[in-house]
């Protein structure tokens, strides 16, 4: 999502039905950490620039924002879901995280998932003006697309309040992030300041 490249959008257009998955983590810098070295803001003109070519073509264009939500990300998600509610598309995030084991949400400490609840729940009180407890099945129907991203929200927030502990992974997360860090000369605190104390307590010493 860092370039456009038009010739592929025009190709696209020729298709009649389009599924365009987009992928981001979140839509403030910190998503210039975890999608390095794209910036968030040459990210969001891309994806304002397929909304905008997808409404200007009168073939059926369907676009998603496409996540895969970590430890490093939760914090944020909420984002991701205000900018799919308020511009109609859906938001994929397939399967809860697995491999690798460090990067999962649920290594997260009760400390920081209350965090997360918190941001979580308050995003989707703040949508929920019209509450519908229907299943949807189908993510992608465009009749349903804000119950669906209301849907996903819901599911990882069930997770971040009942997925069994595995701090235990901490250790492993903190030797993948000073590695990564050492190339790049960055650092995740500048990203992610509420993970300081938890993050130095385990080593972190960059």
């Amino acid at each position: 999502l860092t370039v456009w490249d038009q010739e592929v959008a025009d190709l696209l257009s020729e298709f009649k039905e389009i599924n365009l998955g987009l992928s981001v983590e979140c839509f403030t810098e910190l998503n210039d950490y975890l999608r390095y070295p794209s910036k968030i803001n040459e990210v969001k003109a891309t994806i304002e620039r397929w909304l905008i070519h997808s409404s200007e073509n009168k073939n059926s264009w369907l676009i998603s924002l496409r996540v895969t939500a970590t430890c490093l990300s939760i914090l944020h998600l909420d984002t991701v879901y205000e900018y799919a509610y308020n511009n109609d598309i859906g938001v994929e995030s397939c399967n809860f995280l697995t491999e690798p084991k460090f990067m999962r949400i649920s290594v997260l400490p009760p400390e920081i998932r209350k965090m997360a609840i918190n941001r979580l729940s308050f995003w989707i009180a703040s949508k929920e003006i019209f509450k519908n407890d229907k299943q949807i099945v189908n993510v992608r129907n465009p009749s349903t697309i804000k119950q669906a991203v209301l849907q996903d929200a819901h599911s990882y927030l069930n997770y971040l309040e009942n997925q069994p502990d595995e701090s235990s992974e901490l250790n492993n997360l903190i030797i993948y992030l000073k590695k990564l860090e050492l190339s790049r000369n960055n650092s995740i605190l500048d990203y992610l300041p509420e993970y300081e104390k938890l993050f130095r307590d385990t080593g972190y010493n960059l």
